[in-house]
């Protein structure tokens, strides 16, 4: 009998500047959709935030790490956080190095925290899955998501690559559900290129039209179903100073 499962990611990190818009939407999200396990980046580090996930979301497990204080809101700590509605272990953090170029943004210098991934093991009725969420190092802010800077952008995912590439042969890696930054991740990942689709390639996620969200599943994995759903605003204008979300949920349900 096939496996199925239902995957989401979505980047919360500007709950901050609009926690009475993103909020409702997460939770508008949550209600309408059945979702198995979900996965967040730049996830504020509150217990009741947590907590409340969980609840609405019908969640029986979470996992949430640390990744660096928040560069939205000074003096608070973020992380990467999963939901899960069977049980779910953390497997391996994998870190990232950062990119050896001026990080420089609007005539400011900036100063951008360490991003990793996490793997981690969900065990599902028949059968164990491994997978992994994180935060790639926004390489489009400066200008450098492009295959010109193959030499740039590829150090910094050989880590995952190398991980994926070395997982044991009893290891099933179902999905990579992640903000990885760059609109097409796979193509700075050698093996994974090989052995990998996106299941939301050339879609934007992001209201902008941007597209840095992705949804990596092997050959031999099926998306039978996909949602991608804008949130109803758009970034933030000049009456809005504080900045609006812009990032997309988006969700596949997969069958092995």
């Amino acid at each position: 009998m096939a496996n199925r499962i239902k995957v989401a990611t979505w980047n919360i990190g500007s709950l901050y500047a609009d926690y009475a818009v993103n909020w409702p939407y997460l939770q508008q999200m949550l209600r309408s959709q059945t979702v198995d396990v979900l996965c967040m980046q730049e996830v504020p580090h509150e217990e009741e935030l947590l907590q409340a996930i969980c609840d609405v979301g019908g969640f029986s497990y979470s996992l949430f790490q640390i990744t660096s204080i928040s560069h939205i809101h000074k003096g608070h700590d973020m992380g990467v956080a999963v939901f899960s509605r069977f049980p779910i272990q953390a497997l391996q953090t994998i870190h990232l190095d950062k990119p050896t170029v001026p990080i420089a943004y609007q005539g400011k210098t900036e100063v951008w925290h360490d991003k990793y991934f996490l793997a981690f093991v969900c065990h599902l009725a028949e059968q164990k899955v491994a997978m992994v969420t994180g935060h790639g190092f926004p390489f489009h802010r400066y200008g450098l998501e492009n295959e010109g800077n193959y030499g740039i952008i590829q150090p910094s995912f050989v880590q995952l690559d190398k991980w994926v590439e070395e997982l044991p042969d009893d290891t099933r890696l179902l999905c990579m559900a992640a903000d990885f930054n760059l609109a097409t991740p796979l193509h700075f990942m050698p093996y994974c290129r090989q052995h990998f689709r996106d299941v939301f390639q050339d879609e934007a996620t992001r209201p902008s039209g941007r597209k840095t969200d992705a949804v990596l599943i092997p050959h031999g994995v099926r998306a039978v179903e996909k949602t991608n759903i804008m949130p109803p605003w758009k970034h933030a204008a000049a009456d809005n100073p504080r900045g609006i979300f812009d990032h997309n949920f988006i969700a596949a349900e997969l069958q092995w």
